[in-house]
């Protein structure tokens, strides 16, 4: 059986927070989206930040 590999959990750090709830509601304006769907969205964009590539999985 093919074992999973190991991914570094991508979160944001607390630092960030307060900007991402001070700007919550423009970007969930600008992004047409929940604030989950937001969630998911910036995580994703984080990762290509930290990874340098989209992983289609996480995409999807």
């Amino acid at each position: 059986m093919k074992s999973i590999p190991k991914v570094k959990q991508i979160s944001f750090k607390e630092i960030e927070y307060p900007l991402l709830l001070s700007q919550m509601n423009d970007l969930m304006d600008l992004y047409k989206m929940d604030i989950s769907g937001l969630y998911k969205t910036l995580l994703r964009e984080k990762h290509q930040v930290v990874f340098g590539s989209t992983n289609n999985r996480i995409s999807q």
